[in-house]
């Protein structure tokens, strides 16, 4: 098996990844070859995991060996998202909420 590199593909990639992320998910915080990471990742590998602030667990989102290419920057903000991001906020107990929306045109 060969794979055809193309110097800077690599962080190139990365640096997709890591600008949407900071764009969509602000708070993160995001490690591009982090060498504490275990197994190793094999030669050639591009792989993206998350592990979120209050787990030891890490998830692996992408694994490019596994996929065959690159994966694109909205596909793991997506997976991302959906394992950060609530679909829906339950209060413990029950508010009442007040919003008010102005708009300054309608003045």
């Amino acid at each position: 098996m060969t794979t055809k590199h193309i110097p800077g593909s690599y962080e190139d990639n990365a640096s997709e990844i890591r600008r949407a992320i900071g764009l969509r998910l602000p708070p993160s915080l995001v490690f591009s070859n982090e060498f504490s990471v275990s197994p190793r990742p094999r030669l050639g590998s591009f792989e993206v995991t998350l592990q979120p602030y209050y787990s030891h667990i890490s998830h692996e989102l992408y694994s490019k060996t596994s996929r065959g290419g690159f994966p694109t920057a909205d596909e793991i903000v997506e997976q991302a998202a959906s394992l950060l991001l609530p679909e829906r906020i339950v209060f413990s107990k029950s508010a009442s909420l007040k919003l008010n929306l102005q708009d300054s045109y309608f003045r």
